[in-house]
């Protein structure tokens, strides 16, 4: 937003009449975009610009490719993440068969809300799975999420059952989901189902300036970081209950 000129012209152009103006510039109200791309056409200065195209897995793969040496020295390979890779699952599929068959190593970075046939298959093609669990109440979670987490975590139990690698990714939000009944939830489902791994991501604030792209309004403004401190009672806590924790990603 910092480019717009605040000309007006992306505004003009959009089919839809979907972009308004306000006063910190023009917004895209997103359910009349049909992301055309004209208004980005028409932005002299770049400030808008289309998110996405249409590729083949062909494409992807000769991408990924291209840092191969990287990930060859470092053990590393390639990770899908998104959004959610599973809202594209068979194409998901389709490239993790392509990189096994090349020799790649794979993760998928899921919330886990996805058909359950769709994971197992997966489950045989990918080396790792960086796998959310937020809270453990289903009500809570409905309400936080907007969806219910029986499907979430009856594909995280299916994939331990399986033996394949599951990171489970706590996101330890202040106020939300640091509760001590959900932090007792948590840590007693993950020893029940002997996870393996657990990561806690302490909460950050770096996606705003995209709600703020799209228009929306950014609703944690308040939420302070967990202290160094708090993560490490925590990680003590599910290290205590047999599940091996760490602070921070992969």
């Amino acid at each position: 937003m910092e480019r717009c000129l605040g000309c007006g012209d992306c505004r003009t152009a959009c089919p839809q009449g979907a972009i308004y103006a306000t006063e910190s510039g023009f917004l895209t109200l997103a359910d009349r975009c049909l992301r055309c791309g004209a208004c980005a056409t028409a932005c002299p200065t770049g400030a808008r610009h289309l998110v996405g195209e249409r590729t083949s897995v062909a494409d992807v793969l000769d991408e990924v490719e291209k840092d191969h040496v990287f990930y060859d020295q470092s053990g590393g390979g390639v990770t899908f993440s998104g959004g959610e890779p599973f809202a594209q699952g068979e194409f998901l599929l389709a490239l993790l068969a392509e990189c096994k068959a090349r020799g790649m190593a794979t993760a998928i970075d899921t919330c886990g809300y996805a058909p359950p046939e769709l994971v197992c298959r997966a489950a045989c093609l990918s080396d790792l799975f960086l796998f959310d669990l937020k809270v453990m109440d289903e009500p809570l979670h409905r309400q936080l999420t907007g969806i219910s987490n029986v499907l979430i975590l009856a594909n995280l139990q299916e994939l331990v059952k399986r033996g394949a690698r599951v990171v489970v990714r706590f996101p330890v939000i202040p106020g939300l989901t640091d509760a001590p009944s959900n932090i007792h939830q948590i840590g007693q489902y993950l020893a029940g189902i002997e996870a393996k791994e657990l990561e806690l991501i302490p909460y950050h604030a770096s996606g705003q300036g995209k709600y703020q792209g799209l228009g929306r309004s950014y609703e944690c403004q308040e939420i302070v970081p967990p202290s160094p401190q708090a993560l490490e009672e925590l990680a003590q806590h599910f290290s205590r209950l047999g599940v091996p924790t760490k602070i921070g990603g992969s």
